[in-house]
């Protein structure tokens, strides 16, 4: 039990923050099908400068590898020279027009750095830290007598800049929009029969869909989650609940209904809904990982099989322990698909096996997450006998 609930919630966790399937990402034909069922894909960044300015180059070229490189890793910086300032060409063709206004030089700076990045832990639960050498090319601008970094657009294959990853998750985007979800998580355990030794197997499988329409200071909400025990003793059977639910916020005041045998009904409180806060409903509300985690593609950007275990762990950190345990063999990708600037559409797939104390549980996870109609959803407030 202790390993199919580790599982579960780690399942319902990566599906909740992402999606895809396999290893090195699916198929060119399943991806092309599903990049146009959300409109197609294109970014709107075309780079940006730091808000916070500083009284040298120096400073500025370290705080870009500290802000927008490392992430949650501990960066000691090593070296930092100027490789000479931008010819005025080479400015107009490095920095977009928006923020050539004010410009006094651009100067090309070499920073080297050293990185502190977790690789393993021992079975004592000691983190075991490995540093290694960079070198990253940063652009500084000089603002009059302040010192700006340049963030430019990350470069395919290269990992995502905060300021990038952030331009996405801006949640001023998705105030008015639909959202589709949806995750199948199937869960087994072996065991033997106490009677016969026979080696049999039990499990969940889990599936859930979600349609959210966000309109300003309303959102409707339908869910559906089927559940499956099964046993290869015992007929499957399924749970199914279908929940319907609006919130309208008037005047300060938030408003909550329910939809029952067809009709609305004024819901008692928030939590009568089955939720605990209109702010867990917000598409990607509670959902920033480190963005160091990510890789720049031509479709948007996407979780490295390599960053996968500290995205797991990240997303629940109880993992860790049970690792220690006995051990976790992952195989997860995701893709985040970018459209107008705004994240439209992400894939998740996910296997994994996890040992324990000489128990050894599987389960695998497959989820679809859609967020489309920017700017033209609607929700009519519900009307009650």
């Amino acid at each position: 039990r202790l390993i199919s609930l580790a599982l579960v919630l780690c399942l319902s966790v990566s599906a909740v923050l992402t999606s895809c399937g396999g290893n090195g990402g699916s198929g060119g034909n399943e991806r092309n099908e599903f990049i146009s069922g959300i409109g197609g894909v294109s970014e709107t960044f075309t780079g940006a400068v730091s808000e916070m300015a500083y009284d040298s180059a120096e400073k500025a070229a370290e705080a870009y590898v500290k802000n927008e490189v490392v992430g949650n890793t501990i960066a000691t910086i090593k070296n930092v020279e100027s490789k000479g300032e931008l010819s005025s060409s080479e400015i107009k063709s490095k920095i977009p027009s928006d923020l050539r206004e004010g410009i006094t030089s651009v100067e090309k700076m070499e920073v080297t750095y050293t990185a502190l990045s977790l690789m393993s832990a021992d079975e004592c639960g000691v983190t075991a830290l490995a540093d290694k050498d960079e070198k990253i090319v940063v652009f500084v601008i000089k603002y009059e007598v302040d010192w700006k970094y340049f963030v430019p657009m990350p470069i395919t294959g290269e990992t995502v800049t905060k300021s990038y990853y952030d331009s996405v998750f801006d949640t001023e985007k998705y105030k008015n929009c639909t959202y589709e979800y949806e995750m199948e998580t199937i869960l087994s355990t072996p065991y033997a029969d106490p009677d016969t030794q026979e080696v049999k197997t039990m499990g969940v499988k889990a599936s859930v869909k979600q349609l959210i329409k966000f309109d300003g200071d309303k959102i409707y909400v339908e869910m559906t989650t089927i559940s499956t025990d099964f046993d290869s003793d015992m007929k499957a059977f399924d749970e199914v609940e279908t929940k319907i639910v609006c919130f309208v916020q008037e005047e300060g005041t938030l408003k909550a209904y329910i939809k029952n045998e067809g009709k609305w009904v004024k819901a008692y409180g928030i939590a009568q809904t089955g939720f605990t806060s209109i702010e867990q409903l917000r598409p990607f509300a509670n959902q920033y990982l480190d963005y160091s985690y990510f890789t720049k593609t031509e479709y948007g950007f996407k979780l490295d099989e390599e960053n996968s275990k500290a995205y797991i762990n990240q997303a629940m950190a109880s993992l860790a322990s049970l690792t220690m345990l006995g051990g976790l063999d992952l195989d997860m990708y995701v893709e985040y698909y970018v459209s107008e600037g705004t994240l439209s559409g992400m894939r998740l797939n996910i296997d994994m096996t996890v040992t324990s104390a000489g128990a050894t549980a599987s389960g695998s996870g497959v989820g679809i997450v859609k967020c489309t109609n920017y700017g033209t959803t609607t929700v009519e407030a519900p009307v009650v006998d």
